[in-house]
Parts: C-alpha cells; structure tokens; sequence
C-alpha cells in the first residue's frame, strides 16, 4: 500500500481552469472526501486521479510511483488506468443487466486473465466483504439500489486495488438507504484498508465517513482537514456557511486570536465591523444576562426546537430551544463563543 500525493494538479476545459494547481498528500489506508458544490472540480480530481483525464500542469503519485505528470499543457507521463491499481465505483453503479452478480464482480478479471479456482476465490470474498456472499447467481434487475452499490464495489475490491475512487456513490439512493450505506462504507474500508477517495457534494455523507476532508471551491482548495477541524475552525466565511449551522456577524473587533471568547464576543454586538465571526447555534444559549433577540422562526426538530432569532441591530443568529417560541417573542441570550474568520465571498 501507499499514500497519494497530488502536486500543483491542474486541469483546463476550452481554457477554463477546473481544477487550479491542488496540492494534497492522502497518507496510506486513509478516508478522504472530496467535498464541494457542483462544478468545484471534485469529479475532475478523482478523473484524474483514475487516470480518465490528464492533467495540463503538475504531477501525480501513488507512494513513489509517478502516475501521471504534465507541464505547459504537454503531458510528459500518464499511466493507463488499467496499470495504476486503482479501483472506481460510479455513481450509476455501471453493471451489466445480463449477467449475474458473480460474473459482473469478476468481469474486470476476466479480462486480465485471472481464471478458475483463483476467479472463483477473489469474487466470493469480494461479495463476503460487502455481505452478498448468497447472492452471486442473482441477476442484477433483482436487487435493491443499494445491493446494486455493493455489488459495484465488490466489482472493484476483487481487483485489489491500492486506492477506491468513490464517485458520488449514494446520490441515487433515499435517506434510509444513504444512512445504511454509509455504515457499510465505514465497515468496508476498515477490513480492506484500501485507501479511499469518496466525491461528495453533501456534507453530512463528507463528516460521517471521512478521516480527513479537502474542500474545493471555483477549482480550488479552500481547507483541507478533519472533519472536527473543519466545523469548529472553518477557514473563511463562505467555508463557515457552506458547512453545519450558524451565521457569520460582521463586528468590529480588535486583533486577537481566531477563537472570540464569550465576554469579547459579548462586548463586540452591537458595533459592526469588518471582521467575520461565526457563531454556532449551540453556542447561543438563553440565558437571564445577555442581550435581548427577537425569534424570527422556530422549527421543531424532534429533540428540541431550531431557532432564527435577530439582534437588535438587525444581524442574524441561529439557536437551539427546549420549547417552542412564538414568533415575535423575544429572549435573553449569552454568545458562549465565535470564530474569526477570513473573508472569501
């Protein structure tokens, strides 16, 4: 096994930049998502990662295997996608309809050669490790969406490969599913211990499964890591809105560090500045001294109730309730703490 290394990687279409020089290291065995709005680029990465697409500038590498290199538009190196022992599982699940679930896992093998008792050992622990061991002579048209994405990894894992490209794998599938398959994402990859690159445009999917999430934007790079880190030290503005809850108050503040403790925080209401803070709905807490909100909207959300609130001076904050507020109402409130962040938008 070995870890991937992207360097300067950049990608062009009709002379618009895709993907503009990203820089990533993704150790060995580990869970990264590629996570961002439609058109960021992510799709383009994990292409070029595949060996679908070449890269127009930097280079490529799988340990220190130089898998693809380019500069000034000219490739100077680009390894098949057959030789790079990377695996891909579509978001389609691309599986052929007359052929059973056995020969659709062992199709790619075939076609390397690999034969009898070999073929035969390598399909049936494919379909163990994704929990489909009885279902090898089902035809594909019987199975439920998500046996259809297990039945489309367990295609890839019989490969062995270093690295499992991840394309959007639950957009197909309903809530229920989603949750169920994230389970077995986890499972899989702990007993394989393939390194895996999971594309999302959904941030919940990114946080649950991921060890550590680059998240692109406009072609670019704008953080990259763990999912803890990303919620609670969001690097810009648009970061902090694109991931979890919470609003991002415009204060003047002095200089000082990135996290605002409550008493300054406090202090800083009411004096717009140029400084963007988040503050996180639950570090908004009722309280009997603090400054008085207005509820704007109150959403039950099964354990508690989902807050919109407006300080006096018109600026929004998100917060969390025990009981239903009407709208109208107003409250007391104390800031526990926010988030400085750079300006992106």
């Amino acid at each position: 096994m070995a870890g991937l290394s992207l360097e300067a990687l950049t990608k062009r279409f009709a002379g618009r930049c895709v993907v503009d020089a990203l820089d990533l290291d993704i150790d060995d065995g580990a869970f990264v998502a590629l996570l961002g709005p439609s058109g960021c680029g992510k799709t383009t990465t994990l292409r070029m990662l595949a060996g679908f697409e070449a890269p127009d500038e930097g280079r490529l590498l799988l340990g220190e295997r130089l898998l693809a290199a380019a500069e000034n538009g000219r490739t100077s190196v680009l390894v098949p996608p057959e030789r790079r022992s990377v695996g891909m599982v579509f978001q389609s699940y691309a599986l052929w309809p007359h052929l059973d679930v056995a020969d659709n896992v062992g199709y790619a093998l075939k076609l390397r050669g690999v034969r009898g008792a070999e073929l035969r050992r390598r399909v049936e622990e494919a379909l163990g490790t994704v929990r489909l061991a009885e279902y090898g002579r089902a035809r594909v048209q019987s199975l439920s969406g998500g046996q259809r994405q297990r039945v489309a990894l367990a295609r890839c894992l019989a490969a062995e490969p270093q690295v499992v490209l991840l394309d959007e794998p639950l957009a197909n599938l309903d809530r229920s599913l989603r949750a169920e398959m994230e389970t077995h994402f986890r499972e899989f990859h702990r007993r394989t211990g393939a390194t895996f690159v999971y594309v999302t445009h959904d941030q919940s999917e990114a946080m649950a499964l991921a060890d550590r999430i680059a998240v692109l934007e406009g072609g670019r790079l704008v953080q990259w890591a763990s999912p803890e880190t990303l919620y609670r030290e969001p690097r810009t503005d648009w970061l902090a809105g694109f991931i979890g809850q919470g609003e991002v108050l415009s204060l003047a503040l002095d200089a000082g560090e990135r996290k605002v403790e409550g008493s300054r925080l406090m202090r800083a209401l009411g004096r717009r500045g140029d400084h963007p803070v988040l503050v996180r709905p639950e570090h908004v807490r009722p309280s009997e001294a603090g400054v008085e909100v207005e509820v704007r909207e109150c959403v039950f959300k099964g354990e508690r109730y989902a807050l919109s609130l407006a300080l006096p001076d018109g600026q929004a904050l998100k917060g969390y309730h025990a009981t239903a507020l009407r709208p109208g109402e107003r409250i007391t409130v104390t800031l526990e703490q926010g988030w400085r962040l750079e300006r992106q938008r």
